[in-house]
């Protein structure tokens, strides 16, 4: 069985021992540009670049995945859900908070919206779109190293 591909949100990369253990678990691993956004903004201002996030993303063979139209589509659907499925017009006070609120978790998300992709997050509750393929990262190692990973086809529904 292959490895479920991982999508990483911001707060998973920020945690030294996961990284450690994605170093050397063989899988595809990708971070949104909204992720490395967020990232580049931190390194920056505490470090004043980011050479040293650009290393540990090679060296932990995580690259930023592109965003494209597809994830653009998948982001604001997920952000209509987190809504309750309102219908409010673009241009609206009301459109620019509900937008504000949760674009960025959901364009992150975006990455991980079909299976088998995995989103590794610390905040699960933030992504109540994903159903069962949000993962808290330590839970997710755990399954791995027991050999306990879940595993669902496509025409499986969430929980």
């Amino acid at each position: 069985m292959c490895p479920s591909p991982l999508a990483l949100d911001t707060n998973v990369v920020l945690d030294s021992h996961i990284m450690h253990w994605l170093r050397h678990h063989h899988t595809v691993k990708v971070i949104s540009p909204v992720a490395y956004a967020e990232l580049a903004f931190g390194y920056i201002t505490r470090l004043g670049s980011t050479k040293s996030l650009d290393a540990m993303l090679f060296k932990t063979k995580i690259r930023v995945e592109q965003f494209e139209m597809a994830e653009a589509r998948i982001t604001g659907e997920f952000v209509r859900q987190l809504m309750g499925g309102a219908r409010l017009a673009p241009g609206t006070d009301e459109f620019r908070r509900a937008w504000n609120k949760a674009w960025r978790d959901s364009a992150i998300a975006s990455h991980a919206a079909f299976s088998p992709w995995r989103l590794l997050t610390f905040e699960r509750n933030g992504f109540p779109f994903l159903g069962w393929r949000a993962k808290n990262p330590y839970d997710f190692k755990s399954q791995i190293l027991s050999g306990t990973e879940e595993r669902r086809d496509l025409g499986e529904e969430d929980e």
